[in-house]
Formats: C-alpha cells, sequence, structure tokens
C-alpha cells in the first residue's frame, strides 16, 4: 500500500487539499483529528494528562488552551506532551493503516502538520507539500483569531518552507485557486508508482510499529 505523506506550515491550505483526497475516495489519516479524539474523555491521552496536570481536564476532554498556556511558560512541558501523545498517534494512524490494508487500497493519505518535524517523512513513499505565499498564510493564520505574536511562536517550531521543499516530491499550490490545487492533485495521483516496494506492508508492520 503507498503511503503519501501531506503536509504543510499552518495557513497554507493543507485541510483544504486533505478533504479534496477524501473527495476523491483515497482515506486519509488526519494526525490534528487523532490527537483532538485521544484527548476526549477515556482515550489514553486524556488519561495519561489526568494523572500529570490535573488542572487542565475538563469533565469530557483536555483543556487544549491550557495546555497552550502552560508550553509557552515551559518550554520543556511541549517535549514532554509530545512524549505522550506521539506513541499514542502511531498506534492510531497504524491501526488505520492495516484496516485499509484489508480492505484492500491501494493508497492512503498521512495528514500529518509536522510530518518533517517529527521525522514520520522517512515512512512515506512519497511526500506532498501545501504551498502559497506569506502574505496569504499570514492572513488566513490571523483570520483564526490568532494573535500575530503566536503566531511567530507557533511558525517558529515549524520547517521553513524552502527547507520542506527540499524534502517535498510534489507541490500543491494553494494561493491561485481551488481549481489549480485539485489540478496539483490529480496530477500527482496520476504519477504515483504503486508496487511492492512501498513503506507499508501489513507483513511487515505492526500495529505499533512503523
Amino acid at each position: 500500500m503507498f503511503l503519501l505523506g501531506l503536509t504543510g506550515g499552518m495557513g497554507m491550505g493543507k485541510s483544504a487539499a486533505s478533504r479534496y483526497f477524501q473527495r476523491l475516495h483515497i482515506p486519509v489519516h488526519d494526525s490534528d483529528a487523532s490527537v483532538h479524539h485521544l484527548m476526549l474523555r477515556g482515550q489514553p491521552v486524556y488519561n495519561k494528562l489526568k494523572m500529570m496536570i490535573p488542572e487542565a481536564i475538563d469533565s469530557d476532554k483536555v483543556n487544549r488552551k491550557i495546555l497552550s498556556a502552560k508550553i509557552q511558560k515551559d518550554p520543556v512541558f511541549l517535549k514532554e506532551l509530545e512524549a505522550i501523545i506521539h506513541p499514542e498517534v502511531r498506534k492510531d494512524r497504524n491501526r488505520f493503516l492495516h484496516k485499509k490494508a484489508r480492505l484492500g487500497h491501494k493508497l492512503v493519505v498521512l495528514d500529518v502538520p509536522l510530518l518533517f518535524e517529527v521525522g514520520w517523512y522517512e515512512n512515506c513513499d512519497k511526500i506532498a507539500l501545501v504551498d502559497c505565499p506569506f502574505w496569504l498564510q499570514r492572513q488566513r493564520i490571523l483570520a483564526r483569531g490568532i494573535s500575530a505574536d503566536k503566531m511567530k511562536i507557533l511558525l517558529a517550531r515549524q520547517w521553513k518552507q524552502e527547507k520542506r521543499k527540499l524534502y517535498a516530491d510534489y507541490i500543491i499550490r494553494t494561493g491561485l485557486s481551488f481549481a489549480v490545487s485539485k489540478k496539483d492533485i490529480r496530477s500527482l495521483l496520476k504519477d504515483i508508482p504503486y508496487g511492492q516496494d512501498n513503506k507499508f506492508s501489513p507483513r511487515k508492520y505492526s500495529r505499533t510499529t512503523l
């Protein structure tokens, strides 16, 4: 099964690209959605954070605003948080991959915002990177209600777009029109080499590795 990594900086238009892959009936594992689910009551991340930082727990989910405030005050906490979240997301992703493999899918998309930063790009057959001008990225981020100061902090944790492009196999342009984005996606799908040497194979990987 072919693994296509989909990534891009905040505000670059990755979510729109991800939705289009799904409209084409291509399975997409959304890491952000996985994190949100894992922070609901009774889920692994919720249970671990309830013991680690009980003040961040609401009745039915983890309060992400409290986590964000703590990260800004204590950068070390981010590493501790990632050590809890990343393994659980990896398990969730692998369950997804095994399920799609059993159903006979030849291609799946891994939607991971920090694909390069966390090193998961090494597990993908090819990488698709969404791209738009910085002025548009900034406009989109500020439109979400994020302050300019917080935007700088968040972007500082991510790779520069120029560096991402060195690792990407495909570029999906998201700064012109959605028609252009769709054209880029359809073009890369025609280029994908399906074969026996793809990264994922149920025989090769367990549900907790990769």
